[in-house]
């Protein structure tokens, strides 16, 4: 059993033996909760402001509930900032390893009420029975009911803030007003540089992760897009290595200039984001910019492209004992292939013996199809042929007829795969019959 893991275990045990010593404390507080829910209903929010992904789109998702009047009437909701893994792991900086973006977390509070005190409460609280009464956790980290389209951004740069944001441009070499599109890559430093001991903690290790993905791939999408008259600019926290390109429209900020200010900056105001199912791609969602998301695995969070502004390609999933990529269907059917994460599913003998999966990146060519795709959508250029139309029916057909294993989204019909790798891997849509389409 891994160290942490160990000690976690340790210290749960201890909390456990402690806890009745704090029952009066816990019992006072649900006495004094419950006396003013008829006037205000508290509710404690823990805020995982340790990950993008787990922190962003809940986030906004959770303000446009509020604009909506899903929440309750008279409630305060407080948040405190929370990792479950910081005591064991970071006990000597709590709290900077509870934040991923300063930023970001300083553009979020004042439409939150948020007191890290709140903790000691909710853990007083969460030692009687019922303390879901005064709990809530934040929506799943993608817009399940489609409000990001009903409601505007929440988030906002001040006039000096703006000015800020101008000058980093100018520092990258990007002149003003100049187009730019922003790119990143998840190729796995980020985690064991930031968040080191996470993988050890939990047994997983530093494998391959089918998330991971490489940033040359981008490249010839970006080259042709600086030829038409953009500017780029490669995003992320922390990366393996530099990008090796002679281009001076391409800026390797990931590199050479990262700060938390500029990833928000640059994020809200690119023309588009290529980018894949990574923390770092909840930002432009932030402010509805326009997303381009290539390498998306494991398959179930294809979801994550129900955001109406985006265009997505899956990885391909090929099968050495079949010879061949296996069909969306098969992928569909299968509940560990479809979840697949090699740190969680490797040792599995469906995965491993049965089909001999090869998780295959998206080509450089399928990803400048996909980017070219989106400057055409949003520049009125492009328009899909008739055939194009019906492969992408088949597809979200497929889909309506698996939602009872897919993550719920708003409408399955707002997913647009990208057409040109639709058109060139039709073969991935064998098995689609005649009930998916009446479905």
């Amino acid at each position: 059993m891994p160290a942490g893991l160990m000690l976690e275990m340790a210290k749960r045990i201890f909390r456990k033996l402690a806890a009745p010593a704090s029952l009066p404390l816990a019992l006072f507080l649900r006495i004094a909760l419950r006396s003013l829910k008829p006037f205000l209903h508290i509710r404690f929010v823990r805020w995982s402001s340790c990950s993008l992904g787990t922190w962003a789109i809940p986030t906004e998702v959770y303000l446009c509930q509020r604009d909506a009047g899903t929440h309750p009437r008279r409630s305060l909701d407080i948040f405190y900032h929370f990792d479950r893994d910081a005591h064991v792991l970071y006990p000597s900086d709590r709290r900077k390893s509870r934040i991923a973006n300063e930023q970001l977390d300083k553009m979020f509070r004042p439409h939150l009420h948020l007191w890290d005190g709140a903790r000691f409460l909710d853990s007083l609280n969460r030692l009687l029975p019922r303390g879901g009464d005064f709990l809530y956790t934040l929506p799943q980290p993608y817009d399940q009911e489609g409000l990001l389209d009903r409601f505007p951004a929440h988030l906002a740069f001040t006039r000096e803030e703006e000015e800020r944001g101008r000058r980093g441009l100018r520092a990258l070499g990007i002149p003003p007003d100049a187009p730019f599109v922003c790119f990143h890559a998840r190729d796995g430093a980020y985690a064991p540089r930031v968040r080191p001991g996470v993988g050890s903690f939990y047994g997983n290790g530093q494998g391959v992760d089918v998330r991971d993905s490489a940033i040359t791939n981008y490249l010839p999408a970006i080259e042709e897009l600086t030829r038409r008259g953009f500017y780029a600019v490669r995003m992320g926290k922390v990366v393996k290595g530099p990008l090796h390109t002679d281009n001076p429209r391409i800026m390797d900020y990931a590199w050479n200039h990262h700060c938390d200010f500029m990833d928000v900056y640059l994020s809200r105001h690119c023309a588009f984001f290529i980018g894949q199912n990574s923390g770092m791609t909840t930002l432009p969602i932030l402010f509805r910019r326009p997303l381009v998301l290539v390498n998306v695995a494991p398959f179930a969070e294809v979801v994550y492209a129900s955001y109406r502004n985006s265009l997505f390609i899956p990885k391909i999933y090929f099968s050495r004992e079949k010879a061949r990529p296996l069909t969306f269907r098969e992928i569909l059917s299968h509940p560990l292939l479809f979840r697949f994460l090699p740190h969680k599913y490797s040792d599995l003998p469906e995965i491993r013996d049965e089909l001999g999966l090869e998780v295959q990146e998206n080509s450089p060519e399928e990803i400048a199809e996909l980017a070219l795709e989106m400057h055409g959508r949003l520049q009125g250029a492009f328009q899909p042929s008739g055939e194009d139309e019906e492969l992408r029916r088949r597809f979200t057909a497929l889909l309506s007829s698996f939602s009872h294993v897919l993550d719920p989204v708003p409408d399955v019909q707002w997913m647009r795969i990208g057409t040109h790798f639709l058109r060139n891997h039709r073969e991935l849509l064998e098995g689609v019959g005649e009930e998916c389409l009446s479905s």
